[in-house]
């Protein structure tokens, strides 16, 4: 059963290698994929005289593996090393200030265990982030959402040495009564629902001739994006002005003690949806050019 398994991760010093004594941080996953591929080559040829089926391969030669992951987890209420920005900042962008060229890479450790057949340790090494995101709607509880791939994958338990697993900082879960959001300043008293992405598109190659040339030999960041939906009781048109106007603005998500800001955002999106026998929702967009975490 999946709640006897177990998910954590640590900073990697050097890429694609777990640290010596590592210090593992607690995700609280509420949702874990691993997707594994190992790609194969088919070779086809004319055959001799000899051959009694011409129609099948003639071989299958191994090519790249590919280890992709994407897990969600709901941030909690703010314990001393446990905060929600945590991961964002160290994996995600790179700094408190925004995204740096290249954010620390990781280590996932992955542990499933299973009463009948035992213990299986997936550890994926050399993690970066392809994509995250932060949504909550009104009555619920926020979901941060996070998707990427690794160097590899190891099946073999991480050496501990003298370093720490993962603990339950054992504090509640956030609410949507924890989160709120501003836009230049100024908070929204009719917020029902937001979202935000980051985007990082990363670019994952292989070399020939390399010691594991079927493994990932390099990852770069590409070009980062960052954008959103707030959706809102229509009361004003300021922020309809905003946007025919162009005007940046920065917005700003306030949660669990910390401040997550996307700076100079700009409005691309203002739909009306009108019932006679409801409120009248605005579900804008916008991009935001970059992050600062507080």
């Amino acid at each position: 059963m999946g709640w006897k398994c177990m998910a954590e991760y640590c900073k990697e010093t050097a890429k694609g290698t777990t640290d010596t004594n590592p210090k593992f941080s607690w995700i609280g996953v509420i949702k874990l994929s691993l997707d594994l591929e190992r790609s194969v080559f088919e070779e086809f040829h004319l055959k001799d005289s000899t051959a009694t089926q011409h129609r099948i391969a003639d071989s299958l030669a191994a090519g790249a593996k590919k280890v992709k992951f994407s897990y969600s987890y709901h941030p909690h209420v703010t314990a001393a090393g446990y905060e929600w920005t945590d991961f964002i900042e160290n994996h995600v962008l790179g700094a408190t200030t925004g995204a740096i060229d290249a954010p620390d890479p990781f280590t996932l450790n992955c542990v499933v265990t299973d009463a009948v057949v035992g213990t299986f340790n997936f550890v994926l090494l050399g993690c970066i982030v392809d994509s995250s995101s932060i949504s909550c709607s009104k009555g619920g509880t926020p979901e941060v959402s996070v998707s990427g791939e690794a160097m590899t994958l190891s099946l073999v338990a991480v050496t501990m040495g003298a370093g720490s697993h993962a603990a339950d900082p054992a504090t509640r879960a956030l609410t949507f009564l924890d989160a709120y959001c501003k836009v230049g300043g100024t908070g929204l008293t009719n917020l029902l629902e937001f979202n935000i992405e980051m985007n990082e598109h990363a670019a994952s190659d292989y070399r020939m001739r390399s010691t594991t040339p079927e493994s990932i030999a390099f990852s770069v960041m590409g070009k980062f994006e960052v954008k959103g939906k707030l959706t809102i009781d229509f009361q004003s048109t300021s922020l309809l002005v905003d946007m025919m106007a162009s005007t940046p603005r920065d917005v700003a998500l306030l949660m669990g003690g910390k401040t997550l800001t996307m700076l100079g955002a700009k409005f691309t999106k203002f739909p009306l949806d009108i019932d006679p026998e409801r409120l009248i929702p605005v579900k804008l967009e916008w991009t935001g050019m970059d992050v600062a975490i507080t």
